[in-house]
């Protein structure tokens, strides 16, 4: 018992003994960091605060790291991503070792030391997460690539392919990580920007089964109505070159966008509300018109397509595509599982539609239409005070009405198929207008009192002479009229 209690004293001595030893030793540090203790893999032990600032902020002194792809060469700035090492922080945490505690953990944690006991503080990094992205963002816009896709190029109905090639992009996760972690382990050594490669979404291989003819249609147009002419022209540029991939559907007004003054349309002759007058975009529609018939026969679906209430002088009746952007649409859409493509061009003064696809989707396809009913113009007469009493003057020619039913008809062997009935046309009449003299014409109105000596003409003369009058006006009236309707025909309107 006694041996026991010497034991105990004597452990509780050598403890006091070492605090003693260990209290002077921090007394004789008071103003140093205690040895073994580092900040990151710098150490720092035995130096004051002022001197392992200094020390921290000499190593991590660098402005910028070097980025580098294949032999372009990019300096990222640290200030310009907001780079901030928080040394000092770092270097209070240091000094606190051993001395932020009660006094017996502080007293353990300086034996520690003594023992060649490692103490590691972490150095703290901020930056500007947004200012780094930004930073990025700059140099990928240097270095990313477009991957560039195959295209189809015809001439003269032979089908060339240019194939695609592959983009990239930088992968900026990747490169921030690594970017980031360098400067972490105070490595300033040279970046290889890493790339992620972008590969085309369409290929020459997809492109190849377009290979054959499917459909074509032409129309003429006048080219001496030069807007017109212009308009047409210019729609059948931005109809061109359309790929309708498989289960797709072609929109006619979302493939040229608006068509507007502002999209470099001019005025020309349009139908409105069953009227020709001016208008934006003149012609258009026998683009449109064109494209249908070319669809037709090249055996796509047809999902949206609306007659002109004027039958169209460029095609048959029951065989025209009007449009009005926003509401009148001409659709299609691709149900073969092979891609199709569109393609128009302006050949002298006529346009020319073409629909190519697979060869194991080519049909031999008719197209005809069928007139069910034709609805007599209804003849309205007026009366006018102006015109001789008998007279006729005609100031509406109007217009016959139509119903048509048009036809898509399948061959094989030289025999009929199937006949899918495509569209129900109406093409409304349009009243005659005549206006009918009511004037009554004396005998001797506008007649010159005779002079002596001269002689006066009977009535029967001055009938002749009215009479050939008014034929002269009914004659010439008739000419006004079929000028005018010659006319519409050369204007071709949509």
């Amino acid at each position: 018992m006694k041996k026991n209690l010497i034991l105990i004293g004597a452990s509780i001595l050598l403890v006091f003994l070492a605090g003693i030893i260990l209290w002077s030793y921090s007394i004789k540090n008071d103003d140093k960091i205690y040895d073994n203790v580092s900040i990151n893999d710098i150490h720092i032990g035995g130096l004051s605060k002022e001197e392992a600032n200094s020390l921290l902020k000499s190593t991590y002194n660098k402005k910028t790291i070097k980025l580098i792809y294949n032999d372009q060469s990019f300096d990222l700035n640290f200030d310009k991503i907001g780079l901030d090492f928080k040394t000092e922080e770092a270097v209070d945490l240091a000094y606190e070792v051993g001395r932020n505690k009660n006094f017996i953990y502080n007293i353990k944690t300086m034996m520690d030391l003594k023992n060649n006991h490692q103490m590691t503080i972490t150095l703290k990094m901020e930056y500007d997460d947004e200012k780094l992205e930004d930073s990025l963002t700059q140099i990928a816009n240097q270095i990313d690539k477009e991957p560039q896709n195959a295209k189809i190029s015809i001439a003269n109905k032979s089908i060339s392919i240019t194939p695609e090639t592959s983009g990239h992009i930088i992968d900026k996760e990747k490169l921030k990580e690594t970017i980031l972690n360098n400067i972490e382990n105070n490595n300033y050594s040279d970046i290889n920007v890493p790339v992620k490669e972008i590969h085309a979404q369409i290929t020459k291989e997809y492109l190849s089964k377009v290979n054959t003819l499917l459909g074509e249609f032409s129309t003429r147009f006048n080219a001496g109505n030069y807007n017109r002419s212009y308009n047409v022209k210019l729609v059948a540029q931005k109809v061109n070159g359309v790929l309708v991939n498989p289960g797709e559907e072609f929109s006619f007004n979302d493939t040229t966008g608006k068509r507007g003054l502002s999209q470099g349309f001019k005025m020309a002759p349009i139908i409105v509300q069953g009227q020709l007058e001016e208008g934006v975009a003149g012609g258009v529609c026998q683009v449109s018109s064109t494209l249908y018939n070319a669809a037709l026969y090249s055996g796509v679906t047809i999902t949206d397509r609306r007659n002109h209430t004027i039958p169209s002088s460029y095609v048959t009746k029951g065989r025209d595509a009007t449009l009005v952007f926003g509401s009148t649409d001409f659709k299609f859409k691709n149900y073969y599982q092979n891609p199709i493509y569109i393609e128009n061009v302006v050949v002298s003064n006529n346009i020319i539609s073409r629909i190519y696809g697979n060869a194991s989707d080519k049909n031999n396809i008719g197209v005809t239409t069928d007139v069910t009913k034709k609805i007599p113009r209804q003849v309205e007469v007026k009366e006018d005070a102006s015109l001789a009493l008998g007279k006729e003057r005609i100031d509406d020619k109007g217009r016959d009405g139509y119903k048509v039913d048009t036809y898509r008809i399948y061959y094989q062997n030289g025999k009929v198929a199937k006949k899918e009935l495509i569209s129900k046309s109406y093409y409304p009449p349009r009243k005659k207008v005549v206006y009918r003299g009511t004037k009554k014409v004396s005998q001797t109105d506008n007649i010159p009192n005779p002079k002596e000596g001269d002689s006066v003409p009977t009535n029967n003369t001055n009938t002749q002479i009215d009479q050939s009058t008014d034929k002269k006006v009914e004659q010439n009236t008739e000419e006004v009229d079929q000028n005018i309707e010659e006319n519409l025909d050369n204007l071709m309107f949509e």
